[in-house]
């Protein structure tokens, strides 16, 4: 029996180059192409020129000229209705939409921290060898709920063109004996199959909590089920010996930069997210597990102002309309809560001046203020604050 994987960047580069050539599509976006398309076989690409060909003849039946600009739209737009066939079943949500860092307002630490962890390894693999570094093989968010930490998962594996699986607790759990630890091997099969891959698994404290006396023989096969995967992902360059560092460095030089990522890259990055930090299993947080924990706290004021400017951008605001002053007067507001106050105030403009009204004012702003109340308290950001995971 032979097992026919699914194409690497370099040969789904290779593999497009031909299909290209074969419907008169211009050839030199297929290294960008795929970079853009981890976990797509043959027929995925076979399909996907066949869509962008189809775009094109019609342009060129409109008398319509094609720029860098648009080519790169034209195909990023086909994309996005085609799923990876690899990737395809009932579990694991894969979320095609783009969202980048600088889309999310704040959390300029997270950011950065997120950036080393995955971003890095994939646009620096040889200094990951060289220096013998280990990628981590989990991150672990937690913090508040509101403050944008699903979202910057979506973010950072948007700008790292990784395949992106996302589940949460409720979707893996099941009533019948075995079928939650079935669904949780099939989910990190999804992401090797699809890798250099993200599985980001929310609300994790409800499928994996803390081993006592209470719980059921089921959530012990689940964590059981768990822990076993998650020592099964990633790549340690750590464990490459001195001896044999110098020759594969040399080797790895020699390679391309797709080559290189696909490399460095080939594991699974598992990203978890939770509001409830301490009822975690502690062999779940060990190093070798979550490397990287993270808090995602409340937003300050600088991250408030940041969030709103961002919010805002496209939104018509009134020269009474101070963005500072808003930032100062919503102190326990979190990033969903400003999403809700700006939704508020918008709908507010359109009540009172109707469907052709211009502005948002301060009046607005003042209505949408008592309607939203900020959802963290002084307590709550203090207690994640003062929380110690080691």
């Amino acid at each position: 029996m032979i097992f026919i994987g699914v194409p690497t960047e370099v040969e789904r580069n290779e593999i497009l180059k031909p299909m290209c050539l074969r419907l008169n599509l211009d050839t030199q976006i297929c290294s960008e192409v795929a970079k853009w398309t981890p976990g797509y076989v043959a027929a995925d690409l076979a399909m996907l020129c066949l869509d962008v060909a189809r775009r094109y003849h019609k342009l060129n039946d409109a008398g319509g000229k094609k720029n860098e600009e648009w080519i790169s739209n034209c195909w990023r737009f086909c994309l996005a209705k085609i799923q990876p066939s690899s990737l395809k079943g009932q579990v694991g949500v894969i979320n095609m939409s783009k969202l980048s860092l600088n889309d999310i307002g704040g959390a300029t630490a997270v950011k950065q921290a997120l950036k080393q962890a995955v971003e890095w390894p994939l646009t620096h693999p040889e200094a990951f060898v060289r220096l013998g570094l280990a990628i981590p093989k989990g991150i672990l968010l937690y913090g508040p709920p509101g403050c944008a930490k699903t979202s910057l998962v979506r973010a950072i594996s948007s700008s790292t063109n990784t395949t992106f699986l996302a589940v949460s607790a409720a979707e893996i759990y099941s009533p019948f004996v075995g079928d939650a630890e079935k669904t949780i091997s099939e989910l990190f099969q999804k992401a090797r199959m699809g890798a250099p891959s993200i599985l980001f698994i929310d609300e994790i404290d409800a499928l994996v909590g803390s081993r006592g006396g209470r719980e059921s023989g089921s959530q012990e096969r689940v964590l059981s089920a768990f822990l076993t995967e998650m020592d099964g992902v990633g790549l340690r360059a750590d464990l490459v010996s001195r001896r044999d560092q110098g020759e594969l460095l040399d080797r790895f030089s020699k390679l391309s930069l797709g080559s290189k990522k696909e490399v460095i890259g080939q594991g699974v990055i598992v990203i978890a997210a939770t509001n409830r930090p301490d009822s975690l299993d502690s062999a779940l947080i060990r190093p070798g597990r979550f490397d990287k924990i993270l808090l995602v706290g409340a937003p300050d004021y600088e991250e408030r102002l940041d969030i709103l400017k961002i919010l805002t951008k496209k939104m018509p605001l009134a020269a009474d309309v101070n963005l500072a002053e808003l930032a100062k007067i919503t102190e326990l507001f979190s990033g969903a809560d400003l999403n809700n106050l700006c939704k508020e105030a918008g709908l507010q403009a359109l009540t009172e001046g109707g469907m052709n009204v211009e502005e948002i004012n301060l009046v607005h702003w003042t209505y949408a203020l008592s309607k939203v109340k900020p959802s963290l308290t002084d307590s709550q950001i203090e207690w994640y604050k003062n929380f110690v995971l080691r």
